[in-house]
């Protein structure tokens, strides 16, 4: 089996923290079958959130001295990313939240319009 790998990119910067040695701690059950195990998930825990806190802080300046050409262009990445993930993001809602096609999709869709305005 693979290494795991907590990833985070913010404007160019790259940075890996081997997580392999993380074992998953949460469970997602199906609402509709509450005994069927859907997916595993490992949780963070307070050093990984301060981590994720100080790094989101430590970019905050960088983002708001980014040009909105750049802005714009992360942000229009994003959204292509969730509609390439679309029908997964869909299939994670029915599954997971015991939503139906009908409401999830609207609301990745109104996800992606968001991104893109």
């Amino acid at each position: 089996m693979g290494k795991t790998y907590l990833r985070h990119r913010t404007l160019g910067d790259r940075r890996e923290r081997d997580l392999s040695n993380h074992n998953p701690q949460g469970k997602g059950f199906d609402p509709s079958l509450p005994h069927q195990l859907l997916y595993t998930y490992s949780m963070a825990d307070w050093d990984e959130i301060e981590l994720a806190l100080k790094v989101s802080k430590s970019k905050e300046y960088s983002w708001r001295q980014a040009s909105i050409e750049e802005r714009s262009h992360l942000l229009t990445q994003a959204a292509q990313k969730l509609r390439e993930s679309q029908e997964d993001l869909i299939g994670m809602m029915i599954g997971d939240g015991g939503k139906t096609p009908y409401k999830s999709d609207p609301e990745i869709s109104e996800a992606i319009d968001f991104a893109e305005y």
